[in-house]
């Protein structure tokens, strides 16, 4: 098989190093968002345990108070009754919002699984295109070599005359 003519492999080359470095920049992104969705998730759960913190306390203070004997009236039993029912809605806001920034760490860490997918396909790219440029670098060498051989076979027989 004779290869003739130019084939543009350092275009081709560049093309898929391209491709692998926008890969890596979309991995670094992809894990830039999932450290930071991390984080998200960390801030809600300490905010959840501060709020329960500080409804232990205010919970710890009652009972001490009760433990005292200090009477409580119906007014102050009503506010406490209020509080800790606000406390209860709260809490529960809390843990649906670390539950849904869970959610977004999981979809950040799937995105960063396909990113990685991403950069290991335009390696594997570039790879194949190297591989090709290798064979076709060799079969360009044969294919001189048997010319060579063949010219020589020629003049040595006197088929052609050298020029």
């Amino acid at each position: 098989m004779k290869h003739r003519g130019p084939y543009p492999h350092s275009a081709v080359a560049e093309v898929r190093q391209a491709k692998v470095d926008d890969a890596k920049q979309a991995l670094l992104a992809a894990e830039a968002g999932l450290r930071e969705a991390l984080a998200s998730v960390a801030r809600a759960e300490a905010e959840v345990a501060t709020h329960d913190a500080e409804t232990e306390r205010v919970r710890a203070d009652e009972r001490a108070r009760m433990a005292r004997g200090e009477p409580m009236d119906g007014r102050e039993l009503s506010l406490a009754a209020s509080y800790f029912a606000a406390r209860v809605k709260q809490r529960v806001a809390l843990v649906e919002s670390v539950a849904a920034r869970k959610r977004e760490a999981s979809a950040a860490a799937e995105v960063v699984n396909a990113a990685r997918d991403g950069v290991g396909a335009a390696r594997a790219e570039a790879e194949v295109v190297a591989r090709h440029r290798a064979r076709f670098d060799e079969a360009v060498k044969a294919d001189a070599e048997a010319d060579a051989e063949k010219e020589a076979e020629d003049v040595t027989l006197g088929r052609r005359r050298p020029t």
